[in-house]
């Protein structure tokens, strides 16, 4: 092994804490500088721990701390078997950066602009900490640990009804904003867990795999990766591509006057490969 080699391990585990750490700052930033100041609650323990914050005047970092702490010692081995020492360590940062940026004054007057710019913050920094092996929050492992549908969309719903108590408790215009930031929050969580706002990467199943790579890298003078059939256990070639939102239906249709029957799937982050209408219909035959 050359020296280069071995230090590919070494950056990239770099990446990955100087990820976790960057993530985790955002975050607070997005709490502490727009969202505590104007009242403003998001959803997850997060959420709970700031309205905690506003009803007893004890600092947002501590209930954080304090909400957060006893199910990471509780699952201790599943966390750290999952996430690593990451995990704890993006935990005690994000607490610990709001503790430190609760005496810094908020940054706009504006409670709509608020929720905008912190909705953003917090979201985004909640999508790095995860893609780079950390969490923030108690409901980003829950959503980690159980990939069904009702689990996501009941976890929605309870952040919903936590906006509604909040409308109830401090004010129905926080409740507006709260839920501004919250819309926000997911969608800009979802860009920085995918890593790109503006990408996709699909994966083409086809026999005439060689064929894709050379038009895809010829048309769109994109990198086209052919995996053998050996290394996914099936008897098809694929080819991994990532492509433009704008450039996706032309790679489509480059891939279709090649081979018709190829299918074509998505693959978003962490999740398999979406495939579209047509694929289905060919795997239901």
């Amino acid at each position: 092994m050359t020296s280069r080699d071995a230090a590919l391990p070494a950056a990239s585990a770099v990446r990955k804490w100087a990820g976790v750490a960057a993530g985790a700052v955002l975050a607070s930033v997005g709490l502490e500088m727009f969202l505590i100041p104007h009242r403003i609650v998001v959803g997850g323990v997060t959420g709970i721990s700031a309205l905690f914050s506003h009803f007893t005047g004890m600092r947002l970092g501590l209930f954080l701390f304090m909400f957060n702490l006893p199910f990471v010692l509780l699952g201790y081995r599943k966390v750290v078997k999952r996430y690593g020492a990451r995990g704890i360590f993006s935990i005690l940062l994000f607490s610990a950066g709001v503790f430190a940026l609760h005496p810094a004054p908020m940054l706009t007057m504006n409670p709509l602009l608020a929720s905008l710019m912190g909705g953003s913050c917090l979201g985004l920094g909640i999508g790095w900490v995860l893609r780079f092996g950390g969490f923030l929050d108690l409901s980003d492992y829950v959503v980690g640990r159980i990939s069904q549908s009702w689990a996501r969309y009941g976890l929605y719903g309870l952040n919903g009804a936590l906006i509604l108590v909040t409308g109830w408790l401090i004010g129905w215009e926080q409740s507006f904003h709260s839920l501004v930031a919250y819309v926000l929050a997911l969608w800009w969580m979802g860009a920085g867990l995918n890593g790109s706002l503006m990408t996709r990467t699909l994966w083409i199943e086809s026999v005439r795999a060689e064929e894709i790579v050379e038009v895809l890298q010829k048309s769109l003078n994109r990198k086209a990766t052919p995996l053998p059939p050996e290394s996914r256990g099936g008897e098809v070639p694929v080819v991994l591509c990532t492509v433009n939102r704008l450039e996706e239906a032309r790679a489509r249709a480059l891939v279709r006057m090649i081979d018709g029957e190829a299918v074509i799937g998505v693959a978003s982050g962490r999740e398999p490969p979406v495939c579209d209408a047509r694929t289905r219909r060919r795997q239901k035959k």
